[in-house]
C-alpha cells in the first residue's frame, strides 16, 4: 500500500469519515493491489472534490481551481510545453519574480 493511500485512510478514520471495519477493508484492498482512491469513489465514500481537498491537506499544498481563470500566453508559455506535458503542470500566475504553478499530482 502506498504511503498516501494509508494517510488518506488515516485522515478519515480521525476525522470520523470512516469506521475502523471500512478502514481495515481498504487497507486490506490496498494490500492486494487495489487503488484506495479509485474505491473512496466508487463506493462514494468521497467526492472527487473531496478527494482532491483531502490530498491537498495532507501534503500541506492549497487547491486551486483553474476553470474559467483567464491565464495570459506570457505566463502558460513560462514552463517549456514538452516539460508542462511530462510533468503534468502549468504556470497560471505570475507576481513579479515570482511564478504559481498548478500540479495535477503532486505526490
Amino acid at each position: 500500500m502506498s504511503g498516501m493511500a494509508s494517510q488518506i485512510i488515516e485522515a478519515l478514520k480521525q476525522d470520523q469519515k470512516l469506521s475502523d471495519a471500512a478502514a481495515s477493508e481498504l487497507t486490506a484492498a490496498a494490500a492486494g493491489g487495489q487503488d484506495v482512491e479509485r474505491l473512496l469513489l466508487e463506493r462514494k465514500l468521497l467526492s472527487e472534490d473531496e478527494l482532491l481537498r483531502l490530498r491537498g491537506r495532507l501534503l500541506g499544498l492549497p487547491v486551486v481551481s483553474l476553470m474559467g481563470r483567464d491565464i495570459p500566453p506570457a505566463i502558460l508559455t513560462t514552463i517549456p510545453r514538452h516539460l508542462a506535458e511530462q510533468y503534468q503542470v502549468i504556470a497560471f500566475e505570475r507576481e513579479g519574480n515570482r511564478v504559481t504553478v498548478g500540479l495535477t499530482n503532486p505526490t
